[in-house]
Parts: C-alpha cells; sequence; structure tokens
C-alpha cells in the first residue's frame, strides 16, 4: 500500500485494487511516520502540531476516527502486534502498549537525535534489532525481549535485514566495496554470503537478462572500474534482493536485483543510469518496485514495474513491519 498526504488528510492507496481511503487529520504541521498495524485496521500517525509539540495519532482506518493519542516523540515505529510498537523517540528504545498506555524502555543512547535506527523484528518476535554508531563503526544491536537485555553484535555494518529468526544479513565496505555478510546472532559469527556483483551475476544463463549481464561483467572487469557495491539486502517472498552500483567505463549503473535462498535465479527489478538509489521499497506484487532516487535533477519516489514507470507520483510506501524502519520523510 502507499499514501499521500494532502490538505491535512491521508489518501492511502490499495495497489491491488486502487481503493483509497482517506484518514482526517488533527491540524499537523508536520508528519514524520505513517504506518499500518498488522491487521490493517490501525494506521499510526507521527506529526507536530507546532515547532516543540510531537503526537502519535492512532486512527481507525474504517471510521477514519482518531482512538488513541500520545504525546511525544515516534520517529520509527515497528509494530509487535495490534496493540502494542516498538518505536524510537530519538534518545531512547521503547515500547508502548497502546491500549493501556503503558511504556517500557528498553535501551537509552548516548547521544543520538533524529538519527534513523532501523527497528526490525524477527519471525518469532522474541529479538528486535536496530543498528547505529558504535565508535568507528554502525553496530547491529540485538534486544532480547523476555530478557530485556541488549547485546551489540557487529561493527561496521551499512543496512541489515533479518533473514530468518536466528540470523541476519548485512551490508559493510571491505576492501573498498560493499558486500553482503551472514551474522549468526548466537554464535556472533560472521560468514560469507554474497562476495561481490560478480558472484550474484555469474551463474545467470537465460535471456531475460542477457544483454544487462553481459554489460555488467564487461564492466567489472575494465580496467576503469572505480565502484562495485551491492547494499541494502531485504529478504521476501522467498527471496533476497539488494541494490548495486557500478562506476566504469564512463558508466554508472544503478538497479536492484534479487536471487532466491540458494542465490540462483537471478532477477533485475530494475536497471539504470539515471543515478543512485537511496531506498527501494517492496510490494506484494514481485513486478512492482518503488526507487528513493537521489539525482543531481530529481529526489523523491518513483515506481516501476518490469522497469517501466508508474504513474503514482506523490506517493509514498506505507510502512507495514515487514523491513527495518526507515529515514523518518518529514512531510
Amino acid at each position: 500500500m502507499i499514501f499521500k498526504v494532502i490538505d491535512n488528510k491521508i489518501i492511502i492507496k490499495k495497489l491491488k485494487n486502487s481503493e483509497e481511503k482517506i484518514v482526517h487529520l488533527d491540524n499537523l504541521i508536520k508528519i514524520t511516520n505513517v504506518s499500518y498495524n498488522p491487521s490493517n485496521k490501525f494506521l499510526a500517525v507521527n506529526g507536530a502540531k507546532n515547532k516543540k509539540d510531537y503526537y502519535l495519532y492512532i486512527y481507525d482506518i474504517e471510521n477514519s476516527i482518531c482512538k488513541y493519542n500520545f504525546s511525544g516523540k515516534f520517529y520509527e515505529i515497528y509494530w509487535y502486534s495490534d496493540n502494542m510498537i516498538f518505536y524510537n523517540d530519538g534518545r531512547t528504545i521503547n515500547s508502548l502498549d497502546i491500549t493501556l498506555n503503558e511504556k517500557i524502555q528498553y535501551y537509552k543512547f548516548s547521544r543520538i537525535e533524529y538519527t534513523p535506527v532501523y527497528i526490525s523484528l524477527n519471525k518469532d518476535k522474541n529479538m528486535l534489532a536496530f543498528s547505529t554508531w558504535k565508535r568507528k563503526g554502525r553496530a547491529i544491536f540485538i534486544l532480547d525481549i523476555d530478557k530485556k537485555e541488549v547485546e551489540v553484535k557487529k561493527p561496521s555494518c551499512w543496512a541489515y535485514c533479518w533473514y530468518d529468526s536466528g540470523s541476519i544479513i548485512f551490508s559493510f565496505m571491505k576492501g573498498g566495496m560493499v558486500i553482503i555478510k551472514k551474522l549468526d546472532i548466537a554464535s556472533g559469527k560472521t560468514s560469507s554470503f554474497l562476495k561481490n556483483i560478480y558472484d550474484a551475476v555469474i551463474r545467470y544463463d537465460g535471456m531475460e537478462y542477457k544483454n544487462q549481464v553481459q554489460e555488467i561483467l564487461e564492466m567489472l572487469n575494465s580496467d576503469t572500474m572505480g565502484r562495485n557495491d551491492m547494499d541494502n539486502p531485504k529478504c521476501f517472498n522467498g527471496r533476497i534482493y539488494f541494490q548495486i552500483i557500478i562506476f566504469a567505463m564512463d558508466k554508472r549503473i544503478a538497479g536492484v536485483f534479487s536471487v532466491n535462498y540458494a542465490k540462483e535465479d537471478l532477477k533485475i527489478h530494475l536497471y539504470s543510469n539515471a543515478g543512485e538509489i537511496r531506498d527501494y521499497h517492496l510490494f506484494n506484487d514481485p513486478d512492482l518496485i518503488g526507487i528513493e532516487w537521489r539525482t543531481p535533477k530529481y529526489e523523491g519516489v518513483k515506481y516501476y514495474k518490469n522497469n517501466n514507470e508508474v504513474d503514482l507520483n506523490g506517493y509514498f510506501p506505507l510502512n507495514q513491519s515487514i523491513f527495518p524502519t526507515t529515514t523518518p520523510y518529514f512531510l
């Protein structure tokens, strides 16, 4: 699902049938976060009524009424259940029971404000991961929810996602390239996952992406190759997605690729020389992808289906607590 904000109301669009729901807001001058709960009954909206007073509103979608409201900053929200959220308020990681208004603080940062920490739960919902700076690198923190204990697992992480309930895949820089590794939570040990872009595309023997794969291999083997990164892994519907950026032969290639869990069956969801990808968003429709572009001429979200642009401009992807939380929108 996607949304846009117009005249102090949020318009939610279902991509499957283009059905729209309208939620009327409470005079917010700025919105930082919008997310659905697991049953799609409630919409959480965090925003400001003025320069210093922030509120979290929980709206009943069907009736377009505000069911609950809480004062405070909720920069990143991840739904644990229909009644409970985890959130980053800029200084601490907390849970909030929205029906009982009960808050539990789990972790306090030494220095942080406005910085995203990318909260996400594993499938068993017994561990919460987040990531922030520690010493010289961005580390992965694991919160054992039952024990209320936080452990630092791995420095030098760029982006991550849960691979299964006991392991995480993450990107980090090695030898001047961004690659993807796997972290076992119990042991703290890391292992190679995708060594480089060459490792991801070399086994492709189909015809659909033959020209793109050939161009990539030529660029990777070029003496002019200046950048060769694979970043931002996301596990979804049995596939591992990642974004790439390659500079070589006076060319620039940016894209989003995916492989299955056996690291085979390569699919190219976007292939472009338009600029750098800030982030990407996945939907139940496997052919649709949302791209947050960062180019000299354009910064924002565009949508593509089979590498062709779809006219959904002005809409933002709606966070449904599947992937780690993202940077606040500040709409």
